[in-house]
């Protein structure tokens, strides 16, 4: 009896683990990197594209900005109280993986920072800490500007009001929005200011333009903003609500705009591209995931300003719920989703695929599961003008901390990239240009999308518009600038060419509109 019993328990066994295995067959489960178990993807790279190899920075990218001259400045904090004050910055060039260290201001600690381009392709970089990291001792009114051409961080006046994670926005008229962030005290100023590069100064703003806090609820960290096709500004507050901010009254609008969704912390979004010629274009926002401390969450929600009467609305959800990810625009009008934590922890249980959203389709697609690093709290991704998108940062041990890797949309394997041959270094708005394409007849859209600075997943200068263009013919196509500054607020922006099988050109970088402050635009 114990011997027929003993058979039966290892028959039973034996068809439990065989019977899972059919089941992990069925489903297309594997185990990644990271040990967590994910759903399988395609291998065929011209289906969810393809990661690089690991690529050794030296240091953990929590700040991220693509520079005109096709680097990225990446910078950190300092390892070790006993190193404070400073910051650790880098270049990076992702043509021949160059690391070149930056020597940044010995006074001054600009983590959790707000970053931003000026209109002549500076970063502006205001806020960050007072104190080591980890002494609860925040916000600074710190603020420094990084000049990609000399190498060089420059000191600039101070703000006017101390700010830890705060968030930049880039205005039509060349000056950058402050908002949020936290004081010496750890309470959110609630206070806005403009900062002008053609004067170097940081002016604050009217009571009116005070932050709304309805029955007393506070703001978060690090809003989303989203400087709309009507100059105005939506701010998200991730915490139930979200208001829309007037320039030129200085004044935000009532409080309609109530989230669909619980709260939505450590989300993260996108401004959708619009049609090119489209009536009202850059209307719409989407939001992705979030959901740190209740999610995560898988969802979407989007509100279209074209509306008369706007208001969040529930959207197609992800694959797979995450927080702490990032979006990114891609040239072929499609977002994809890198990284993020599939459970409430900061860096619990990384999502080591893409997915990525089509807004013709309105469907989520997985993407390759070969990312080795956690790309969790604390990381970055840029759209690179060759098309594809580096991924780096999060600092929670793992190996590949201080890597990046670079991933290889799928549009990349369905055929030759088309070139550029010549484009103009400067445009003005609603002007008609031309750029040289042997590819011509077979150029389908163009896409123009701002060089992007982030962090924490907040993508502040992050915006793309679908340009109307003719084929001229003669290896030629004649291209419509943005009208105005509210749709393109001036600074660099990578032009891409984009053919009839969705595969889009390496960028060529150009500027519009001034390089410094101007009036606002009529």
């Amino acid at each position: 009896m114990k011997l027929k019993n003993a058979v039966a328990v290892l028959c039973a066994i034996l068809l439990v683990g065989l019977g899972f295995f059919v089941h992990a067959g069925k489903n297309v489960l594997a185990s990644a990197p990271s040990g967590k178990v994910v759903k399988k993807t395609s291998k065929n790279p011209s289906v969810s594209g393809q990661w690089s190899n690991p690529i050794p920075l030296g240091m953990v990218p929590i700040h991220a900005a693509l520079l005109s001259t096709g680097q990225i400045l990446f910078w950190q904090y300092l390892n070790g109280q006993s190193q404070y004050p400073g910051t650790i910055a880098i270049l990076f060039n992702p043509a021949n993986n160059q690391v070149t260290n930056i020597p940044t201001a010995p006074t001054a600690d600009f983590f959790c920072a707000g970053n931003t381009h000026l209109a002549d392709g500076r970063v502006l970089i205001d806020g960050g800490l007072t104190g080591p990291l980890g002494e609860g001792v925040y916000g600074s009114n710190y603020a420094t500007i990084f000049d990609p051409a000399t190498g060089v961080f420059t000191e600039q006046q101070p703000m006017n009001y101390w700010r830890y994670y705060p968030t930049n926005t880039p205005l039509p008229n060349g000056t950058q929005l402050v908002m949020s962030g936290e004081n010496l005290d750890g309470a959110i100023v609630t206070q806005l200011e403009v900062f002008n590069p053609a004067t170097g100064l940081f002016t604050a703003l009217p009571i009116s333009a005070n932050l709304p806090m309805p029955n007393g609820a506070p703001w978060e960290d690090y809003p989303r903003n989203f400087l709309l096709g009507s100059g105005n500004v939506l701010a998200t507050n991730q915490n139930l609500y979200a208001f829309v901010f007037s320039p030129t009254t200085n004044s935000w609008s009532p409080t309609q705009y109530n989230f669909q969704n619980p709260y939505r912390g450590h989300d993260t979004g996108v401004l959708l591209p619009s049609p090119a010629g489209a009536t009202n274009p850059l209307e719409q926002v989407m939001l992705i995931g979030g959901g740190e401390n209740q999610g995560p969450y898988a969802n979407t929600e989007t509100i279209d300003f074209t509306q008369s009467n706007p208001q969040w609305v529930t959207g197609t959800p992800m694959n797979v719920a995450r927080h702490d990810h990032n979006a990114i625009l891609l040239p072929d009008g499609t977002i994809v989703v890198i990284g993020g934590a599939g459970q409430t922890g900061e860096y619990d249980d990384p999502i080591v695929y893409p997915e990525t959203y089509s807004p013709v389709t309105n469907t989520w697609t997985l993407g390759a599961n070969g990312q080795k690093a956690n790309r969790t709290y604390h990381s970055t991704a840029l759209l690179l003008p060759s098309g594809q998108v580096i991924s780096a940062g999060s600092d929670s041990g793992n190996i590949y901390q201080s890597y990046a890797e670079i991933y290889s949309p799928p549009y990349l394997f369905n055929g030759a990239q088309p070139t550029i041959t010549s484009a103009p270094p400067i445009i003005g708005y609603n002007q008609t240009f031309t750029i040289g394409t042997p590819n011509d007849a077979a150029i389908s859209s163009v896409a123009f999308i701002r060089e992007d600075a982030t962090t924490h997943a907040d993508h502040m200068d992050q915006r793309m518009l679908n340009l109307t263009f003719s084929d001229m013919g003669n290896n030629t196509l004649q291209i419509t600038a943005p009208a105005n500054a509210n749709l393109a607020p001036p600074g660099y922006y990578m032009l891409f060419i984009v053919n009839s099988s969705g595969v889009p050109s390496v960028a060529a970088v150009m500027r519009i509109g001034s390089p410094s402050a101007t009036t606002p635009p009529q």
